[in-house]
């Protein structure tokens, strides 16, 4: 976890929340990825650059609720499936939200192999159009965001600019 953190400064004080482990086990029928375990125990819910809010399990904003998020973005997978026709290459029930963006993008786990470690990112833009899959987990990606080594259409990186070298953690509700 020590290279995410390497690229982040933190603003504020963490909530001293309780998560719900519980809830998001039962969610995702069993274990959540490593790296986002320990980064979200550690720091709680808050967001990047103030840009991409990370989910967190139990948060007091429902908005950025990892267990009441996932269930509404999932039937939103499936609905802009029917309702639009979009080409979206997952089926609903192997996505797990993880990340939205103030746009309205997505950062997603594709939830497919036996471990949790082994679940590889996937973005989408706000309108569910692009796809775009990362062969990484949470801090990986999150690290090649930052670092620019790794590049999101769904998300652009106009967000950077502002902050290229200097990125911070702002901690949330």
């Amino acid at each position: 976890m020590k290279k995410l953190e390497d690229l982040l400064s933190f603003k504020g004080v963490p909530s001293t929340r309780e998560l719900d482990w519980a809830a998001a086990r039962s969610l995702v029928g069993g274990s959540l990825p490593t790296d986002y375990t320990k980064f979200v125990q550690q720091h709680g819910s808050g967001s990047i650059d103030d840009f991409l809010w990370i989910l967190v399990p139990g948060c007091s904003n429902p908005n950025l609720d990892l267990v009441t998020v996932c269930p509404q973005m999932q039937e939103a997978v499936e609905e802009m499936r029917r309702m639009f026709g979009n080409d979206i290459p997952y089926s609903h029930e192997s996505l797990v939200p993880w990340g939205i963006t103030d746009n309205g993008d997505v950062c997603f786990w594709h939830t497919v192999g036996s471990e949790p470690d082994d679940w590889h990112v996937v973005a989408a833009d706000t309108r569910m159009s692009d796809w775009e899959a990362h062969e990484c987990g949470f801090e990986s990606y999150l690290c090649g965001v930052l670092n620019r080594t790794i590049y999101s259409d769904a998300m652009g990186d106009e967000w950077l600019e502002a902050n290229s070298t200097c990125h911070y953690y702002r901690y949330g509700q």
